[in-house]
């Protein structure tokens, strides 16, 4: 017998709360990830005196991607490796790659599950016809074993 077959099984309110959860947030990546493109075309294509003012518009910006990323790198891969990656995202161009790197993780997920996505995120609301029926992973498991090569 396997314990297992003893689990009660999630509802589906759970499953969509947690896909909801990670397409909000990663729409506020992609924002984030604009920003950081717009900032940087602007700082090149606007005279030197209003670059200061440019800086005023881009920093909160980037400051509420910056939250959006830390949620969505906390739900997708864990607290500690998720607050490590939101520190090296203040690393300026390093910043960029990670945030690539969490929406690709989010896009992967939502997919995993059944959710369309396109490339400005989830397309349309995310209800129980949307997604197909898998179960979220469990993060008490312990993960499989290493395997060596022969």
């Amino acid at each position: 017998m396997n314990p297992a077959d003893y689990l009660t099984p999630e509802p589906d309110f759970v499953k969509l709360a947690y896909l909801q959860s990670i397409a909000r947030r990663q729409r506020g990546v992609q924002f984030c990830i604009a920003v950081y493109f717009a900032g940087v075309l602007g700082s090149f294509m606007l005279p030197p005196e209003l670059r200061p003012l440019l800086g005023f518009v881009v920093l909160p910006c980037v400051l509420v991607g910056l939250v959006f990323a830390m949620l969505l790198a906390v739900r997708l891969n864990g607290v500690v490796l998720g607050s490590l990656l939101c520190l090296l995202m203040l690393v300026p161009l390093l910043g960029l790659l990670i945030l690539f790197l969490i929406d690709r993780k989010a896009t992967e997920t939502l997919r995993k599950h059944g959710v369309p996505v396109g490339l400005f995120g989830a397309r349309g609301p995310i209800t129980a016809q949307t997604t197909q029926a898998t179960s979220l992973p469990d993060p008490t498991a312990a993960p499989p074993p290493m395997q060596r090569p022969i």
